[in-house]
């Protein structure tokens, strides 16, 4: 590699010094790859580092967090609707999903209570319609067997009204022969 220069001094405008500078090729790629090397080791050290380091702080950080969501999520499915991750996922874009889903979580508590209730609800409506049901049951009953004994006794009053009419008949005559005698 050859450089060459002209050297001015200030003020003059012609040069005073004219500079030739020779450095052989070879050296100088020599110098240069064998700094390449010393930079090569040393970012690989950085690099090695770095991701030993990126490792745990990254498990620390994110995975774990990660996995108590999806834990708490498979709880979540399992029907228990008491966890909560907020405590343990605090901070950024994690805690903030951790928070939605204990709100979830609490909503999902508030619509199972509801649920029961209804169904509490329905049972103590459906137990009082029965009762309604087995009340009027019993008091038709009680009416038809009431209408039944009335239909006996009236058809019995005719039987009686129709053997009176009967003996009615020869007591008259009788009474009416009794008459005529005396």
């Amino acid at each position: 590699v050859i450089s060459y220069r002209a050297l001015k001094l200030p003020g003059e405008d012609s040069p005073y010094i004219y500079v030739h500078v020779g450095v052989p090729l070879q050296a100088l790629l020599e110098k240069a790859r064998h700094a390449q090397y010393k930079s090569i080791a040393a970012l690989s050290l950085y690099l090695l580092a770095a991701i030993a380091l990126a490792v745990p702080i990254g498990n620390y950080c994110f995975v774990r967090r990660i996995n108590k969501l999806r834990e708490a999520s498979r709880h979540l499915a399992a029907g228990d609707l008491n966890v909560r991750v907020f405590e343990v996922v605090k901070g950024g874009e994690l805690g903030e999903l951790a928070s939605s889903f204990d709100e979830m979580a609490d909503q999902l508590a508030e619509r199972e209570c509801a649920l029961r209730r209804s169904e509490r609800e329905l049972q103590d409506l459906n137990k009082d319609l029965l009762d309604r049901i087995e009340q009027e049951m019993a008091r038709r009953l009680k009416h038809e067997r009431l209408l039944a004994r009335h239909a006996r006794l009236a058809a019995i009053g005719e039987m009686i009204g129709a053997i009176a009419h009967q003996w009615r008949q020869p007591l008259a005559t009788l009474g009416a022969t009794i008459q005529s005698v005396r």
